[in-house]
């Protein structure tokens, strides 16, 4: 485990969750479907989709192997948030 494991991702939270998007609609599951598959909270899910949150690499991980990908995979190309 690396330090950043728990630090905020590098990474804008609304782009990684436009690619979850595309990835929830490859498989034909909802946002639901996502949050019982991987745990996470609706309200949570919808505070990173919102840009409100900015979540740690280990809540990002947790979130994109339930759809049988790793964390590089949804970030690869992503230019790093600013601030």
């Amino acid at each position: 485990m690396t330090n950043d494991y728990y630090a905020p991702t590098p990474f804008d939270p609304v782009q990684i969750c436009e690619r979850i998007d595309g990835m929830l609609s490859a498989l034909g599951w909802s946002w639901a479907d996502l949050e019982k598959k991987s745990g996470a909270s609706e309200a949570m899910l919808r505070s990173w989709r919102s840009g409100e949150v900015v979540p740690p690499v280990c809540a990002v991980r947790g979130v994109v192997e339930a759809l049988g990908v790793l964390y590089e995979e949804i970030t690869y190309g992503l230019e790093p948030r600013r601030g």
